[in-house]
C-alpha cells in the first residue's frame, strides 16, 4: 500500500511570486527561484492572517518575505509596508 500526500498549492501564490520577481527585473531564473522558495512559502501560507501579522507581513508579502535574504531590497519593502499598515 502506498501512502499519498495531497498538497494544496494556492494558485494565487504563484501569481504573487511572478509579481515579486517582475519587480526585481531580468537576469535571473524565476522557475529555479520559485522551486527553491516554494516550500517556505507553502509553510507560511498555512498560517492564519493573525500569525502572518505577527511576522509583520500579509499573505501577498509571502514571496518577498521568503526571498528577503537573497534580495535584501525585498526585506526593506516588506518592513516598510508592515510599519505603515
Amino acid at each position: 500500500m502506498t501512502a499519498q500526500i495531497l498538497v494544496l498549492y494556492p494558485p494565487g501564490l504563484d501569481r504573487d511570486f511572478d509579481h515579486a520577481l517582475a519587480e526585481l527585473g531580468f537576469g535571473m531564473n524565476p522557475a529555479a527561484l520559485l522551486r527553491h522558495h516554494r516550500r517556505a512559502a507553502l509553510r507560511l501560507n498555512t498560517l492564519d492572517d493573525v500569525a502572518l501579522r505577527v511576522l509583520g507581513i500579509t499573505r501577498a508579502d509571502i514571496p518577498a518575505y521568503v526571498m528577503r535574504h537573497r534580495f535584501p531590497a525585498f526585506a526593506a519593502r516588506v518592513a516598510f509596508r508592515a510599519a505603515n499598515s
